[in-house]
C-alpha cells in the first residue's frame, strides 16, 4: 500500500507540481530545484534502510512512512513557500524510499516465487505512476491545482486506516483467539 503510494506522489509532483509551481510564480528552474527534493529524499530513505536492518518485520516504519505522506502533502497543499515545498518532497521521498526498500526486501527475500514477487512489486510502481497522473490530473483539472495534494493525502489516511485494520487482524492476540 505504501509503495503504491510513493509512487502515486512521485507522478503527482514530477507531472503535476510544475504547472502550480509556475502558477505560483516561479521560474521553471526553481520549479526543477524544489521537484529534485522528492527524489533526494527518496535516496535518503533508501540509503537509510539499506544502512541496517532496523526496519525489517516492523509495522511502525511503515506507518511512520504514510503518517509523514500524509502530513507533507496536506502541507503541500496550503503552502507556497519555495523552501517549505522542498522540505515536504524530502518528507514525501524518504517516506517513498523507506516503502520501496521495505516492499522490495520483502518480495525478495521470501526465497519462493522470486518471479511473482518481483512483478507484484513493480506492476505497484507502475499502477501508482498512472494512477497518480490520470487521477491527480483530472482533480487538478476539475478541482484545482492544489488537489492532487489533498488526494494524496486521502490515499495515505487510507493507507494507514488499512494497515491499523490489517494489523489488528493479524496480531498475535487476534490470532489467539481464533478457535
Amino acid at each position: 500500500m505504501g509503495h503504491f503510494t510513493g509512487f502515486f506522489a512521485f507522478a503527482v509532483t514530477r507531472m503535476l507540481f510544475p504547472k502550480l509551481g509556475l502558477s505560483l510564480g516561479w521560474t521553471e528552474a526553481r520549479v526543477a530545484t524544489v521537484v529534485a527534493f522528492l527524489l533526494v529524499g527518496q535516496a535518503a530513505g533508501i540509503l537509510t534502510t539499506n544502512a541496517s536492518s532496523w526496519w525489517r518485520d516492523k509495522l511502525w516504519p511503515q506507518v511512520m512512512a504514510q503518517g509523514l505522506t500524509l502530513l507533507c502533502a496536506v502541507a503541500i497543499s496550503l503552502a507556497s513557500s519555495p523552501i517549505l515545498i522542498g522540505v515536504m518532497f524530502f518528507g514525501i521521498g524518504a517516506a517513498a524510499g523507506i516503502c520501496y526498500t521495505a516492499a522490495l526486501y520483502h518480495g525478495l527475500s521470501s526465497g519462493k516465487d522470486l518471479g511473482k514477487n518481483a512483478g507484484i512489486h513493480e506492476s505497484l510502481v507502475a499502477a501508482g505512476n498512472i494512477s497518480g497522473c490520470l487521477l491527480g490530473g483530472l482533480v487538478a483539472q476539475s478541482v484545482s491545482l492544489r488537489a492532487p495534494y489533498i488526494l494524496l493525502a486521502c490515499l495515505a489516511a487510507a493507507c494507514l486506516i488499512s494497515t491499523a485494520a490489517l494489523s489488528r487482524e493479524h496480531s498475535p492476540r487476534h490470532l489467539r483467539q481464533q478457535p
